[in-house]
């Protein structure tokens, strides 16, 4: 889908976006749906290519949580979600 294009800036290098996906995955089994950039080599984090970045507000959306002291995601957000039905 096409947006209106904007600038980012990530670790010190800026990229033009000009196009925004709807990705439709899972985590553990567990499914949810975010809005994504494509971006070209974002890059290495202790020697391991970066293959994405989950921003914050998507985080927060379907409840993830980060837990640096293990470097992993808490998924109970996820787990614990409750669907209302129309």
């Amino acid at each position: 889908m096409s947006t209106h294009p904007f600038n980012i800036v990530l670790n010190k290098r800026r990229w033009k976006i000009k196009e925004v996906y709807t990705v439709i995955g899972e985590m553990n089994e567990l499914p949810f749906d975010f809005s994504a950039y494509l971006i070209d080599d974002l890059g290495k984090v202790d020697g391991k290519e970066i293959d994405v970045l989950i921003g914050a507000s998507t985080m927060a959306e379907w409840e993830i949580r980060f837990m640096p002291d293990k470097k992993e995601l808490k998924l109970s957000g996820l787990k614990e979600r409750k669907f209302t039905e129309f």
